[in-house]
């Protein structure tokens, strides 16, 4: 009696069992099929540029030059602001998705360290976005870096490359004295040695979105115009040329590459800074290329490809971006940044030829580039009128913003 009703148990507790992982196994399915129905269903992929300034964790670097970004810093950067400015810049990231989707590729510009990307990836809703991170520590005396995040259900990451940006032309200096350290010396001479200087590295991404065509990804910080334009100008034109060698040799084995740089180049659209870009395109609203011979050179059938915009419905003279932004109460400013009541757009993205034909699997319409400027990402502009981005700090003061930056956005359309 006893050895029927444990059969009769065993029998059950199979059953039981079975039944458990059938309901998984069809949950999953489900769950799976739901998602291929959500991708397919999709136009466009949201991608987004922004200079999130001065997000530093909260503890002090043992090899960067002092910021002051600890508790008991100048700053007085606190585990509370912290948390709110990541929260924030978390939210502002999530607003910036077209037709309901997260970002599938969001550049950032001024972060500290993996540390902070963690936080802005696995502590805020962001989560849900299964974000990977690609970031190294840069040569930047302060310690800020640039990085880039993709969602990995939508882009695969195939190769990564770290371009060096050498700021100086080799300066040689002769040694005059004995230089005893820890893990070297110099011996005093009057040979000649060289040294080199340099900047923040340009991050390049080689991936595949969605399975639909391979795109090669730039993310750039150039330097900063202090010290003036002639002291500046020739960095920022040596982060040019250290981008424009990659283009180029990816573009001479594959004329047909499709390429997207982005990122804070701190300088305007007419700069000559951007000359040795020549096989990229400057995305602008108005289409004023400064060299308009020299951007279009990898557009061929110009004209034709035009029609073929209007047979599908597009118009190019239309900003979509600012039109859907619109609908969402937001307006386009002129620039990403305010200098001196002056708004100024040194925030771009460029592009390969190819990546704007419309017959292709993943394209971008010419104009299809905005600045995201909505209401909580400015103040009132006390001293020029008008607004102004709203910021984290304004020297030492706690203002409790975000950046001195607006953030860029671009959609890239699926024809496929």
């Amino acid at each position: 009696m006893k050895t029927r009703l444990v059969k009769s148990v065993k029998k059950r507790f199979y059953y039981l069992a079975l039944i458990t992982l059938l309901g998984i196994s069809n949950s999953i399915l489900a769950q799976q099929n739901r998602v291929i129905d959500r991708y397919n269903g999709v136009d466009g992929y949201s991608v987004v540029f922004w200079n999130i300034e001065n997000f530093f964790d909260l503890r002090p670097s043992p090899i960067h030059i002092e910021t002051g970004f600890t508790p008991r810093g100048q700053m007085r950067w606190t585990r509370k602001r912290f948390n709110k400015k990541r929260d924030k810049l978390a939210k502002v990231l999530i607003a910036t998705g077209f037709d309901g989707e997260l970002p599938v590729i969001i550049g950032l510009a001024e972060i500290e360290n993996r540390y902070v990307l963690n936080q802005l990836i696995y502590e805020t809703p962001l989560y849900s976005g299964n974000y990977r991170i690609v970031h190294k520590d840069s040569p930047d005396s302060r310690g800020i870096d640039v990085a880039l995040l993709y969602r990995r259900d939508l882009f695969r990451a195939l190769h990564t490359q770290w371009i060096p940006v050498q700021t100086n032309i080799l300066e040689s200096f002769e040694v005059e004295e004995k230089i005893q350290a820890k893990e070297s010396a110099l011996v005093k001479t009057k040979d000649k040695i060289n040294v080199a200087q340099f900047s923040r590295d340009i991050l390049y991404v080689k991936g595949v979105l969605q399975d639909l065509d391979t795109v090669h990804l730039f993310v750039s910080h150039w330097p900063s115009k202090f010290g003036g334009e002639k002291v500046s100008g020739p960095k920022r034109l040596a982060a040019a040329m250290a981008l424009a060698r990659v283009c180029d040799s990816l573009l001479q084995i594959n004329s047909n590459a499709n390429i997207l740089a982005m990122g804070d180049f701190n300088d305007t659209p007419n700069s000559k800074v951007f000359e040795p870009l020549k096989g990229l395109i400057l995305l602008e609203h108005n289409l004023n290329f400064t060299n308009k011979e020299d951007r279009t050179k990898n557009i061929t059938n110009y004209k034709e490809r035009n029609a073929v915009e209007k047979s599908k419905g597009i118009d190019s003279s239309e900003n979509s971006i600012t039109i859907e932004l619109k609908k969402m109460g937001i307006v386009n400013l002129k620039g990403t940044i305010k200098y001196k009541g002056v708004w100024e757009k040194i925030d771009h993205f460029f592009v390969s030829g190819n990546i704007l034909d419309v017959n292709e699997p993943i394209y971008v319409i010419r104009q299809s580039v905005a600045t995201f400027s909505a209401k909580y990402l400015l103040e009132k502009d006390k001293t020029y009128t008008g607004t102004k981005p709203y910021r984290t700090y304004i020297g030492p003061r706690y203002n409790g913003g975000l950046s001195d930056h607006l953030p860029i956005i671009l959609k890239i359309k699926r024809e496929w």
